[in-house]
């Protein structure tokens, strides 16, 4: 007989815990160094350099979710259900997938980066600065998808102490470079990249020294291993496209309609608001497992009662947040980036709420994830991408980044309500 809901899962909390904060704490080193960074670029060029950063890093972050769904996140799945020779030939077939992956997005880069430093494009604000940092990314790219490659692969592989490792040895070794070049004045969006690109390869290198063991080399397969990511990932891929798009296309329509500076504000807004990414990253990494346990164990039933509990848990906590940046926001804003950035507590504001949206929804969408049904929420979050830059279209060009923090909070909002929705509808379609 089954012991009952709450006490398998109450009496497993030391273990949950454990896991729960060994994911938070990796998810607060890179977190903490992406915040550190943006605050530090700021620092030391301005509104214009850090939006010209942030321009880069929405093409890293874009990359690093795409890779995840394509590759790693199919090898979670699959590889936990084979025997320990397959297991080892398809992270071979992974590992082949993520190198041709990784050059075929810095040679697009490259491309780009020349076209601007070319002048083949009409003149136009930040082209040269822009080309030059799309130059260096082009370079750094691939590092920085090693080091996402290692963490991620250390999560199917049940090695999240690796992935810390990783994580904190590229901390330490950006924090030290990127303070020298801050020092001596040569802190720029550029030398900040090369900077975070050189520690996540030096660290990624030593990780895929020590466990390259964990790959087998054969050429046969691939055909079958690509296929199946494909078909496992590309809604997830998608969904994840649209989701980030909601926030990072933003800052490219306001460096279009307004200037970097205006983008370089709301990429400060941004930031602070994701002081709270650890928490809700973190969760988000290890709920679809816990999801997946409850419908497993106690079919749509457990699976409700587990996703109910997650949203409620999420909203609560991001809501606390939102409360704090209402009283607090401006406070902080002014002791992170000084007096240039006073008066944005609507912003901030705006901003808090749509992450409490997205936070109460990702429960929901890992429950959709466990009933075999990606592809509606990857529906959704494209609606929900039109309805963003619809809004933001309509009032960015005259109320500047709270029109755009509006849209956001739209946009959320709308994918949040939907997805609960759809969620719901898809359990009606279970039998029990």
């Amino acid at each position: 007989m089954r012991a009952p809901l709450a006490q398998q899962w109450f009496g497993r909390l030391p273990a949950k815990v454990l896991e729960s904060a060994a994911v938070m704490l990796d998810q607060a080193f890179v977190s903490g160094v992406s915040f550190l960074t943006s605050v530090a670029v700021e620092r030391a060029t301005g509104s214009a350099g850090l939006g010209l950063y942030t321009l880069a890093f929405t093409l890293v972050v874009w990359s690093a979710s795409c890779q995840d769904a394509l590759l790693t996140g199919p090898y979670l799945i699959f590889g936990t259900s084979m025997n320990e020779r397959r297991r080892r030939r398809y992270a071979g077939h992974v590992a082949v997938q993520f190198a041709a992956y990784a050059l075929l997005l810095s040679v697009a880069i490259a491309a780009v980066a020349i076209v601007l430093l070319g002048g083949w494009i009409p003149a136009a604000e930040d082209r040269v600065a822009l080309g030059s940092l799309l130059a260096a990314l082009a370079i750094a790219l691939p590092f920085l998808l090693l080091r996402e490659f290692a963490r991620r692969f250390s999560y199917a592989s049940h090695r999240i102490v690796a992935s810390l490792v990783v994580n904190i040895s590229a901390a330490l070794f950006h924090i030290a470079t990127m303070a020298y070049l801050y020092v001596h004045e040569l802190l720029t969006p550029t030398t900040a990249l090369i900077s975070l690109a050189a520690a996540a390869g030096l660290a990624a290198i030593g990780w895929a020294i020590v466990f390259r063991h964990s790959f087998a080399w054969q050429g046969r397969g691939w055909r079958r291993a690509l296929h199946r990511n494909w078909s496992f990932g590309k809604w997830i891929c998608g969904s994840r496209w649209a989701g980030l798009a909601q926030m990072y296309l933003l800052y490219w329509m306001l460096s279009g309609v307004l200037s970097a500076v205006e983008t370089g504000r709301l990429a400060a807004c941004t930031n602070v608001v994701m002081l709270v990414n650890p928490i809700v990253a973190g969760m988000a990494s290890i709920q679809t497992v816990w999801t997946t346990r409850a419908f497993h164990s106690h079919g749509k039933h457990g699976l409700r009662r587990i996703v109910k509990q997650l949203s409620l848990a999420m909203a609560t906590f991001v809501g606390l947040i939102a409360l704090i940046l209402f009283v607090a926001g401006p406070h902080i804003m002014n002791w992170l980036y000084r007096d240039s950035f006073a008066g944005q507590r609507l912003v901030l504001t705006l901003l808090a709420c749509a992450v409490m949206a997205d936070a109460a929804a990702m429960a929901f969408d890992s429950g959709l994830r466990v009933l075999r049904q990606p592809s509606a929420v990857f529906g959704i979050q494209v609606a929900s991408l039109v309805a963003t830059l619809t809004v933001a279209a309509m009032l960015a060009p005259s109320h500047g980044i709270w029109g755009a923090a509006a849209a956001f909070l739209v946009g959320k909002s709308l994918a949040a309500a939907l997805i609960m929705w759809r969620f719901h509808r898809g359990m009606r379609e279970v039998v029990a």
